[in-house]
């Protein structure tokens, strides 16, 4: 059986490739990753034969969070206390929005009243008008 050897990058393929490879690692950078990071994306990429930074980055991401410990229970109590106290805030920016709506209407309510005087007004303008006309 023959063997068959791979033949080297040139020097052209190699700075190409090097240059595509810092890209990567920059765009890694712009998205909060550290060298630190990149090393261990890099590495997990050897490891697990996987082609892409970002999927090897995310890969690590998913089981960094699977290791972080589950959210601590609550108990059934505590979970009351904060279902009364988010009913209690509610109800308290309930009352708030009625008292703003409260003080709307008592403001229209006084334009209302306005506006029925300045139209009484103008009836009474408009009817001696009127008498005058008529003579």
């Amino acid at each position: 059986m023959a063997t068959r050897t791979i033949p080297k990058p040139t020097k052209s393929q190699k700075s190409h490739a090097e240059k595509e490879l810092q890209k990567i690692r920059e765009s890694l950078r712009d998205k909060g990753k550290t060298n630190k990071d990149i090393k261990r994306i890099e590495k997990t990429m050897l490891e697990k034969g996987i082609f892409s930074h970002d999927k090897a980055s995310e890969y690590l991401d998913w089981m960094d969070q699977a290791k972080k410990p589950a959210a601590k229970k609550v108990s059934e109590t505590d979970r009351l206390k904060n279902l009364i106290a988010r009913q209690d805030d509610a109800i308290e920016q309930l009352q708030e929005q009625i008292k703003a709506l409260n003080i709307k209407t008592g403001e229209l309510g006084q334009e209302c009243e306005d506006l029925e005087d300045k139209v009484d007004t103008y009836r009474e303008v408009i009817k001696s008008i009127m008498e005058v006309t008529d003579e």
